[in-house]
């Protein structure tokens, strides 16, 4: 055999040789739970679930990330109507669930659900068998939603564990909507919840009334910027007769007829609070008062009968610019009740610059109330004032106890 044909190996160098194992240890270290959860901390968390289950190793992978979001309002439409994503048309067309990383699920009239145009979606090409049918109405809603991401979380028989082996793994947002489904809360979930150190943004948003034992007097967030409840029932420990929320860097606030222990108060110690909403749909809402505490308020919303829950606005102070929003319901049984409300909660907004009241036709004068409608602050600061239908009486009392008032804007019945 000559030289020439004979097939030599060249040996490798030193430097070669670190540069293969130096890409070995980047494969090996690629499968590391926390690298890969980093990696799907980036995706929405149903895409995460999705990238997860292409491999064993990455199985369980995504409840390590930081960020989680579960909402069920995707298989749900209580109306049945929806917009078909290809030509728009209304009607009750299917929905399909996109089984393919990066694209978007899609609603598909009959005649598009049979036409491979339609599934050209965000620029992916679809096919579909890249995608699960979900009917309209009924079981198949719920088993799609069992089926897919949230299977994990809201209806295995470890519901709660899952949950609070999340909360003990540092999640930093956590949203939970349920629209349709009840989502109980064990005493352990309970407590992992309360006890979490690391939350920055936290989201329950329930339906169905959900309980979260509390049994302690004072419940402590260090890192909470965002809190948004609705659903929730708040059971305060026999002994206690308050609860305090310590949320020092908090700077939104959002509930919705959420409730407490009868006749017990809820304090929220919030010194950089910014935002309040509460909505309180439920006349009958258990919980004596909730009081706030908060240096920098900007912005204060409220639309309910007034008549639950009182509010307590006392150790708060409005930035100059803040502007609050009050939406009352009429209630044809507590109109005396609804009236008292309003005007103790008025009487923190007299420095206020902008106003917008809604609700007011009913708080006419009668010889029972304790609140003359001349009982209203003055309003030495504002500036603007937008009211929905109101008598003239009120409109009077408002203009002559706002005496730099610039702008009034007065909706048409």
């Amino acid at each position: 055999m000559s030289t020439r044909s004979r097939k030599t190996r060249k040996k490798k160098s030193g430097t070669e040789i670190e540069n293969v194992v130096e890409e070995d240890m980047f494969y090996s270290k690629l499968s590391e739970p926390h690298l890969i959860s980093h990696i799907l901390s980036f995706l929405p968390t149903r895409d995460a679930v999705r990238t997860s289950v292409l491999s064993k190793k990455w199985l369980d992978n995504w409840t390590f990330i930081t960020k989680l979001d579960f909402d069920d309002g995707l298989y749900h439409d209580s109306y049945g109507l929806r917009i078909c994503t290809h030509c728009k048309s209304r009607g009750h067309h299917d929905f399909y669930v996109s089984n393919k990383v990066g694209s978007d699920d899609l609603t598909l009239c009959g005649s598009c659900s049979n036409s491979e145009d339609a599934l050209y979606n965000g620029g992916n090409s679809l096919s579909f068998s890249d995608l699960t049918k979900v009917k309209a109405i009924g079981v198949t809603y719920k088993q799609s939603f069992v089926k897919f991401v949230y299977h994990a979380l809201l209806f295995t028989k470890n519901n709660n564990s899952s949950i609070s082996s999340m909360l003990e793994r540092r999640v930093k947002n956590l949203k939970i909507h349920s629209s349709v489904h009840n989502l109980p809360f064990s005493a352990s979930t309970s407590k992992s919840l309360l006890n979490s150190t690391q939350l920055e943004e936290l989201e329950l948003v329930l339906s169905i009334f959900t309980t979260i034992n509390v049994p302690s007097n004072s419940v402590h967030f260090g890192h909470l910027k965002h809190l948004k409840l609705s659903g929730i029932d708040f059971t305060i420990d026999h002994s206690c007769d308050y609860l305090t929320l310590r949320l020092p860097v908090l700077k939104k606030f959002e509930i919705s007829n959420c409730e407490w222990s009868s006749r017990k108060d809820v304090f929220v110690d919030a010194s950089l609070l910014e935002n309040i909403s509460i909505q309180q749909d439920l006349s009958e809402l258990q919980g004596k008062s909730i009081k706030f505490n908060a240096l920098y308020l900007k912005e204060f919303n409220y639309c309910g009968y007034g008549i639950s829950q009182q509010i307590n606005l006392s150790g708060c102070s409005f930035m100059p610019y803040a502007s609050v929003k009050i939406i009352l319901k009429q209630c044809e049984n507590n109109i005396s009740e609804t009236r008292c409300f309003y005007f103790q909660l008025f009487q923190h907004f007299h420095q206020m610059k902008c106003i917008k009241l809604e609700g007011l036709e009913f708080l006419t004068q009668t010889k029972e109330d304790v609140y003359p409608v001349s009982a209203l602050p003055v309003f030495a600061n504002l500036s603007h004032m937008e009211l929905g239908v109101v008598t003239i009486e009120v409109i009077f009392s408002l203009l002559q106890n706002s005496p730099v008032l610039k702008t009034l804007v007065l909706a048409l019945k």
